[in-house]
């Protein structure tokens, strides 16, 4: 069985992205980009640039069949793993091991030296796999979700001085057009606290990746989004395992694990 690891081909990313759905739990999969409308188009627009794309996609081919494919992107110090997906039949026959190290080769040929990637906390045998290629645990992320809005009286800031404070809103016209070709978008909230990277998942929920308990600002970063948008959900990101969130509604909903692998310099990229 020859396995043949090469750039993505465009005719290849409905079977793609109908691989993730599969393979995905409902939970976890309409919380990710992969849900969106527009993955589809996002992931061609990609194809398109190439080899210089900051979005790598990868296909393993088996006798001109797509069998398997990884995302990878490429950032200033890293290259990461997005998610690496192979067909049922075909596992444990090597094909995941390429697309890894088809990763493990770009890292060298963009001039960095740390491959990442993130498993979900559940998927044990992903987790043992990834161990066995030399990945380490570096960290885990927990995921909260809430209603943003429970009723009218929440439009009112929990701080009194939220709806006085400044808020900037950057980047709002591009996010709008992200949006509306590819059905997900980034936007960035400037706060006295702070810049915060806020993104949006389809109509239904507001991303946010905070590092400390502090993360709503004493309610004035929810009191934001609601002016922005109150129809949609909050979607948690944070390393804290234990936050106390009740007063906000949000509850704990899965695990991710941040794994990371050391790259070797060599002199040659093949």
């Amino acid at each position: 069985m020859r396995i043949i690891v090469c750039p993505f081909r465009l005719e290849d990313v409905d079977h793609a992205c109908s691989m993730l759905r599969q393979a995905m739990p409902e939970k976890e999969y309409t919380r990710t980009i992969f849900a969106c409308d527009g993955y589809n188009e996002y992931l061609r627009a990609s194809c398109r640039c190439g080899e210089r794309s900051s979005t790598h996609l990868i296909g393993a081919y088996i006798e001109d069949r797509l069998v398997g494919f990884a995302e990878w992107r490429r950032l200033d110090q890293m290259v990461v793993l997005n998610n690496l997906m192979v067909e049922t039949d075909f596992r444990s026959r090597g094909v995941g091991g390429r697309l890894v190290a088809y990763g493990e080769e770009l890292a060298r040929k963009d001039g960095v030296r740390t491959m990442a990637l993130d498993v979900f906390s559940w998927n044990e045998s992903a987790y043992a796999w990834y161990l066995r290629l030399g990945f380490e645990e570096a960290g885990r992320t927990y995921w909260y979700e809430g209603a943003l809005r429970t009723g009218e009286e929440s439009l009112e800031p929990l701080d009194p001085a939220a709806a006085a404070s400044p808020c900037i809103i950057d980047e709002y016209p591009i996010a709008e057009a992200h949006h509306a070709a590819y059905g997900f978008s980034s936007l960035k909230l400037r706060t006295p606290s702070g810049t915060v990277q806020i993104g949006r998942l389809g109509n239904k929920l507001f991303r946010i990746q905070a590092k400390g308990r502090d993360w709503d600002e004493g309610g004035r970063l929810l009191y934001y989004l609601a002016e922005l948008d109150a129809d949609r959900d909050v979607l948690l990101l944070t390393p804290e395992p234990n936050l106390h969130l009740a007063e906000s509604g949000l509850v704990l909903i899965t695990e991710s694990i941040r794994m990371i692998k050391s790259v070797e310099k060599e002199a040659v990229y093949r």
